[in-house]
């Protein structure tokens, strides 16, 4: 299947997430999903998902505000910290139409 639709989360689909994650990961991960996608003190993570056809979510990439401190200037950088492709979609382009 190469019909994904890609797009941002809704808030709706975010809460989804962060539950699927602490199935896929386990509630000990190294990152919270509550605090990866909505709670950094940074901002709020901008999450893309990939949909079937149907609306469910098959994947997932999240970029995660950083600040950091560059010449004594604060900046803004992003950092990939979360992509994952459901177990029932893997290799079906499913990272490749994220990116």
């Amino acid at each position: 299947m190469s019909d994904w639709e890609v797009g941002e989360a809704t808030a709706a689909e975010r809460g989804e997430l962060a539950r699927r994650e602490i199935q896929l990961f386990g509630p000990d991960g190294a990152l919270d999903p509550a605090w990866l996608l909505d709670g950094n003190p940074a901002g709020k993570a901008l999450v893309l998902v990939a949909r079937t056809p149907e609306g469910r979510i098959a994947g997932t990439r999240s970029l995660l505000p950083w600040r950091i401190l560059v010449n004594s200037n604060e900046t803004l950088v992003g950092q990939y910290t979360r992509t994952w492709t459901d177990p029932e979609f893997r290799r079906r382009g499913v990272s490749i139409a994220i990116g």
